[in-house]
């Protein structure tokens, strides 16, 4: 058989990501863990998510959905913590885990961190990786806490390109704002 340029199927890099349609997610092997290391993770999911939702390229309603629900699932852990839902408060329930031992919150946990890692494989991370990638290589900075650091700062330089989507999150966990501007900030 003869191969032309005809025969030829070009790819979109969105085709070619493996994505798990299982996975076996037991909270049982998580609960004798470290709470920063639990913090960290939780805090890395968060990071996937929320740059898989901003990220314009090959960004899917499949990974736009995934997105959503681990950042709905996430908040909602954190919010179990600290009812009043101010950013504060959600922040500080971040370095807090009052009960390490939830299954139900860990296996929570486990699905949005699983979500927010699929949607981020299909749509790609963005700026907040790439330099917690860095701060991880040359200083030894856990990945977790990296992200934690870095995503209000890079989120607040994204300004108002990234108001649209970040409104549309904030408003999906409960969040309140007077315009795009404040409900995106918040």
């Amino acid at each position: 058989a003869v191969v032309t340029g005809s025969d030829h199927h070009k790819y979109a890099i969105s085709d070619l990501c493996l994505i798990p349609r299982y996975a076996i997610l037991d909270p049982a092997l998580t609960v004798g863990l470290p709470p920063h290391i639990t913090v960290e993770t939780g805090m890395d999911a968060l990071t996937h998510a929320v740059e898989a939702y901003l990220s314009r390229f090959y960004n899917t309603k499949q990974t736009r959905l995934l997105a959503e629900h681990a950042v709905v699932a996430i908040f909602t852990h954190l919010e179990r913590a600290y009812r009043d839902g101010t950013k504060e408060k959600l922040l500080q329930a971040a370095f807090e885990i009052r009960d390490g031992t939830s299954l139900p919150d860990r296996a929570a946990m486990l699905q949005a961190s699983f979500d927010a890692g699929a949607a981020f494989t299909r749509a790609s991370v963005g700026n907040v990786h790439a330099i917690a990638h860095t701060l991880g290589g040359l200083y030894g900075v856990p990945h977790g806490l990296a992200n934690a650091v870095l995503l209000p700062l890079v989120l607040e330089d994204y300004g108002k390109a990234a108001y649209p989507r970040l409104a549309r999150l904030a408003a999906l966990v409960g969040l309140k704002g007077e315009s795009e501007e404040s409900l995106a900030k918040a």
